[in-house]
């Protein structure tokens, strides 16, 4: 498609063979002057003249309405002023601060317009408006859509709007935004401007007949940053528009919160939600309204309100089940839950429905993205590789500067690369295989590419050929298996929302590392991501381990059902982490484990048949990631380091009376809903417990923080002044407990499992914190601690000694090697 524009300027005749002379143009403009060259060079050659409303100063731009010979007329008087009584009304109205202050000065769009409208005088038949930044496309055709008009006694012509364009050259290669506009009105005065923001020309009397063409569009060529500086512009003014009707007419409500919904900030989605529910029950065209609740479906999934988002598109689907963003809406939400089969279900019906003709916003290049993204990623989490490699290279196509989608291009095609040579590599061993030559096998498996390694399919054949490998004397091996997710200390380090490191896995990474650190070489199998050396340790991917080896020292990690076979092994360790049962111990396991490592006595004490010398008593550490930030614990601030479900809606139980007692007290939360989706994602009940709990925060006003970075986590700590735990969960250690009086923060729990052990400062309150007695006792406690001064340097300096890795690890090797 051409944005094509006359490239002469008509002078004497000149382009006036196509000149429409029943029709005028209405324009306003400020203080453009290429813009406003481009658009008049556009659409005069195919109008009678032109009439104009200018209400800058910038004399070019007055010089370019000259040259076009624009009748103008100068004019300000469509400013208006905020007073106080406006700003007043709209806190009250509202319930929040408005946008528009006290002197702030709106420009009125359908005042000056209607200037403009008013200018022409009724001889001329018809009147079509632009903006300065527009420019006209299909102009030639214009003669034949007023004789439409003419023939059929319409009053109005709609064509379509391209309000957002994304241009190669001449050409336009994307349409980002479109709706159909009123383009040409009657000049007869039977139409006026409304609103002074998303003004529409609205017929005040008689008789009303439409038309639509596609034989003409207008192209919107603002800019970018234009555009987004525009959102808070055109916020003060529908609150104007809100405030002339005292909140009467729902659509300037809808208009504002579809601005909010554009600043995209957590703040402002809240706005905008409240908004489109005052709006939905004041009034709407089913059109509108399925737009709407298309909104709610994309704030709620921004929070992963899934339930409420699904339930949200749905109402869209009632109100009007044409427009293809509502099905990609779904298919999206499916495919953030996981539900791959669903969302492509979804994603495919969307590219059945073909896009309405409506005045609404419609974005065809982001609902092709969309789509293309959802098969992308369903594809992917499927396994499904040429899929994912077709919608990844259109995606390229359509956003060829975007660098993550170069990167998962590249990433989609090296996994192809990998494909097509593990067949070949697993096609020639079969034939080696077959011929019996065992030496060939083996140097086949030494002369394994690079690329493939990593292959479990590879990985094994690799393992069965090749000679057992025989560990040496300071070697160390602990096997984790696959994880919920990868892991490693790279993640440690930098966590992000694909990524879990929980404190099971950071023991093994400390532990590790200090290991090394010891002089002794340690190997983790597990699901790093990424194998390699880090800081000294090697990890490599758990399908990798031979149980043919002969090892030194062999850790499980957590999962006894390891040792169900019996390895050759010095020592072989089985490396509690949860809460054991006693079921799983059976003679024929613990006859090929030398040791079982606990964390507390109160995890032994759930394996009670099991003999005393059967365990290793040891515990987690803790690393201080900032040593030079030194603890400055703000004696009112308490804060919830653990999974959500092990109590924290005993804490905001209390909370609303804690505050009471200690105004200035803060609660801070933080550990994220990661593996709590991942577990409960199609359990409705769970779910709809996550939702209560986080609308409960909100109310209130409780700090929630989700997942951070070790680092990040413990400068928290070390701000905060009570560690608050109201527990019915068995704690087997409790790292959080550990870091808590490490760094300053003072505990109080419950008595209970292994905090009897790990927590020896602070409070821990007997009983159950389910019975109202004890959730009384816990609650005086908390408020006690946050009132009270108390003594963290005793408290931090036994936690440091007694949780360091070296201290621990020296036992472990004391264990190990009796030294």
């Amino acid at each position: 498609m051409d944005v094509k524009i006359c490239q002469k300027i008509p002078q004497h005749g000149s382009c006036r063979k196509t000149m429409n002379p029943n029709l005028v143009l209405s324009l306003i403009c400020k203080d453009e002057v290429q813009e406003l060259d481009n658009c008049l060079m556009s659409i005069t050659p195919y109008v009678r003249t032109v009439f104009a409303v200018w209400t800058g100063t910038n004399l070019k731009t007055e010089n370019v309405l000259k040259k076009y010979k624009v009748i103008y007329k100068k004019d300000h008087s469509a400013i208006f002023e905020v007073d106080s009584s406006m700003v007043k009304w709209l806190k009250e109205f509202f319930g929040w601060t408005p946008e528009s202050k006290e002197g702030d000065k709106i420009f009125l769009f359908d005042k000056a317009r209607n200037i403009a409208l008013d200018m022409i005088p009724k001889i001329h038949k018809y009147v079509i408006w632009m903006d300065a930044d527009d420019v006209l496309r299909g102009g030639a055709k214009l003669t034949q859509v007023l004789k439409r008009m003419d023939d059929t006694g319409a009053n109005s012509m709609f064509m379509n709007y391209l309000y957002d364009v994304e241009l190669e050259g001449s050409k336009i290669k994307n349409i980002l935004i479109q709706h159909l506009r009123e383009r040409i009105i009657l000049n007869n005065g039977q139409y006026k401007w409304i609103a002074p923001i998303h003004e529409t020309l609205i017929p005040q009397s008689g008789d009303v007949r439409q038309l639509d063409t596609k034989d003409c569009d207008v192209i919107h060529m603002s800019t970018r940053d234009k555009k987004e500086g525009a959102i808070k512009r055109n916020i003060r003014a529908l609150e104007k528009s809100i405030y002339d009707v005292q909140g009467k007419d729902p659509r300037p409500i809808y208009y504002l919160a579809k601005a909010y919904f554009d600043l995209h900030t957590p703040e402002n989605h809240v706005k905008s939600e409240k908004l489109i529910y005052r709006y939905l029950k004041s009034s709407g065209w089913a059109e509108e309204r399925s737009q709407a609740y298309e909104y709610l479906a994309e704030i709620f999934r921004e929070r992963k309100e899934f339930n409420r988002a699904v339930k949200a598109a749905h109402n869209a689907l009632i109100e009007s089940p044409k427009f293809p963003s509502t099905f990609l809406s779904l298919g999206l939400i499916n495919l953030l839950q996981g539900k791959y089969e669903d969302a492509m279900l979804w994603t495919q019906l969307a590219t059945k429905i073909p896009l309405p003709q409506t005045t609404l916003v419609i974005q065809p290049r982001d609902l092709k993205a969309r789509a293309l993204e959802i098969v992308f990623n369903c594809s992917v989490k499927q396994n499904q590789l040429d899929e994912a490699w077709a919608s990844i290279t259109k995606l390229r196509d359509i956003f060829p500067g975007d660098q993550n989608i170069q990167n998962q291009h590249k990433f989609i095609d090296g996994l192809k690369y990998q494909r097509e040579l593990t067949k070949v590599y697993v096609g020639l061993a079969k034939v080696v295989e077959a011929s019996g030559d065992k030496n060939k096998l083996i140097a086949l498996a030494e002369a394994a590419p690079r690329e493939i390694q990593d292959n479990p399919i590879v990985a094994e054949f690799i393992k069965r050929v090749k000679p057992p490998k025989v560990w040496g004397e300071k070697s160390i091996v602990i096997f984790c298996g696959a994880g919920w997710t990868p892991w490693s200390p790279e993640f440690y380090k930098k966590q992000t929302t694909q990524t879990f490191v929980g404190g099971s896995e950071e023991a093994v990474i400390l532990a590790s590392h200090e290991l090394v650190k010891q002089g002794y070489e340690v190997t983790v199998y597990g699901d790093p991501g990424k194998e390699g050396d880090y800081d000294g340790v090697t990890y490599l991917n758990h399908f990798k381990f031979n149980v043919n080896d002969e090892f030194n020292i062999l850790i499980g990690w957590r999962n006894i059902s390891l040792f169900d076979r019996k390895f050759k092994a010095k020592k072989t360790y089985l490396w509690l982490h949860d809460v054991p049962v006693q079921l799983d111990f059976k003679k024929e396991r613990l006859e090929n484990i030398t040791k079982i490592i606990v964390l507390s006595k109160a995890q032994r004490q759930l394996i009670p048949l099991v003999s005393e010398d059967k365990f290793f008593y040891s515990s987690n550490g803790f690393k201080e990631e900032h040593p030079e930030i030194k603890s400055k614990n703000i004696s009112t601030r308490a804060i919830w380091t653990s999974s959500y479900d092990r109590g924290l809606q005993h804490l905001l139980d209390v909370w609303g009376d804690v505050k009471k007692e200690v105004p200035k007290a803060e609660l801070r939360v933080f550990y994220g809903w990661m593996l709590f989706d991942k577990f409960y994602a199609n359990n409705p009940e769970r779910m709809n417990w996550k939702n209560k709990i986080e609308a409960k925060m909100k109310e209130l006003g409780v700090y929630h923080g989700g997942r951070l970075e070790q680092g990040e986590i413990e400068k928290e700590y070390k701000k905060a002044g009570v560690w608050a735990y109201p527990t019915d969960f068995y704690e087997i250690n409790c790292l959080s407990a550990i870091k808590s009086q490490a760094f300053g923060s003072v505990p109080v729990t419950m008595n209970y499992a292994a905090l009897k052990e790990t927590v020896q400062h602070g409070i821990k309150v007997e009983g159950n914190i389910w019975d109202k007695e004890t959730k009384e006792i816990y609650k005086k406690g908390l408020i006690s601690v946050l009132k009270e001064p108390f003594d963290r340097k005793k408290m931090s300096k036994w936690a440091k000694e007694k949780y360091n890795w070296k201290v621990i690890t020296s036992l472990w090797l004391k264990e190990f090697y009796g030294t």
